[in-house]
């Protein structure tokens, strides 16, 4: 799945022949394995999509590599959701074969409109979307340990390990 990036993400079906139009791809690890010099991005990604265990990017001689390992928010104990991404100037595809990515970025179809496209405002709002909630969770978390703290040094809990007296 191909959209170039204009004030909206426009679905197509070929990549852009002019220089100045900027786009994000979606495709499955056999397709990438299939298609990527099609991308024409000089990247020898060797991909193994169940060997991702976190998030990162590698920095290459003109194109960015790397892994998202998103968590669940409401399963935290469920596997995280996990996709590849390789970048350069002409533009973003990402080797997804759970669907998340496509997911993400039908959200920004349906919802964002840019005065001034560009690849890199694409990306923002794609990470945007990925941790926006994050600070309250981390809130929470926060909350939750600061109550687990109180009741073990006030000793008012017989739910958790006291230390020996």
């Amino acid at each position: 799945m191909i959209y170039l990036i204009k004030e909206t993400l426009i679905q197509a079906d070929r990549l852009p022949t002019d220089k100045k139009t900027q786009y994000a791809a979606v495709v499955t690890p056999e397709e990438w394995n299939e298609k990527s010099s099609g991308f024409d991005m000089g990247i020898e990604l060797d991909l193994d999509i169940n060997d991702i265990h976190g998030t990162r990017a590698e920095v290459n001689f003109d194109s960015l590599t790397g892994t998202f390992s998103i968590p669940r928010r409401d399963d935290i104990s469920a596997e995280d959701r996990k996709f590849a991404f390789a970048l350069d100037e002409k533009g973003i595809v990402f080797i997804d074969g759970s669907g998340e990515a496509e997911k993400i970025i039908n959200v920004l179809k349906n919802t964002k409109r840019w005065k001034k496209p560009s690849l890199e405002r694409f990306i923002y709002d794609f990470l945007e979307y990925i941790i926006h909630g994050d600070q309250q969770l981390l809130e929470r978390y926060e909350q939750e340990l600061d109550r687990i703290e109180d009741e073990i040094m006030n000793d008012s809990s017989d739910e958790y390990p006291l230390p020996y007296k």
